[in-house]
């Protein structure tokens, strides 16, 4: 038993079986971005998106800001509500993609924190969602699952109460 606490673990990433997304290892293994940035201040990372299916899947990558989920946890706006912060601080390199049965990508994008932000913390979630390409001449529902990963932003200064 003591000896299972020296193998090191290897992080997956989150996936609903279709596909999943993880930070890069582009700064080191991590679960969530976690930034401190000024406001004004920009950075650049990447998130990895991957198709664990049998089947091509066409996929839309966007940021949302989190929001208290009705039992008080993480939980992730919607596309038709106002984004604020993270949601709108994050814009991604590429907003869709196509992956092959297996494949992996890696996807760039920018982080810029106003000039006017609040001092504190802000969090949210860059998310993977499956979608169909088309839906011409179709009726009903079609159903996209979404899988994130978070992000969080400290805005550096004196919090007033």
């Amino acid at each position: 038993m003591f000896f299972s606490l020296l193998i090191p673990l290897k992080i997956h990433a989150l996936s609903n079986g279709s596909v999943g997304i993880m930070p890069s290892s582009e700064y080191g293994s991590r679960d969530w971005f976690i930034y401190n940035l000024n406001p004004g201040e920009t950075a650049s990372d990447y998130v990895v998106i991957s198709n664990d299916s049998e089947k091509e899947q066409y996929v839309t990558i966007h940021a949302y800001d989190s929001e208290p989920s009705n039992i008080g946890g993480f939980a992730l706006s919607g596309r038709n509500s106002e984004q604020k912060g993270i949601g709108v601080w994050v814009v991604m390199e590429e907003a869709e993609a196509t992956l092959a049965p297996g494949e992996v990508k890696k996807v760039k994008f920018t982080i810029t924190i106003p000039k006017d932000a609040d001092v504190g913390e802000h969090s949210g979630a860059i998310t993977v969602q499956t979608a169909p390409k088309e839906l011409k001449g179709a009726s009903g529902i079609s159903i996209g699952t979404r899988v994130g990963a978070r992000v969080y932003e400290t805005v550096p200064g004196k919090i007033i109460k």
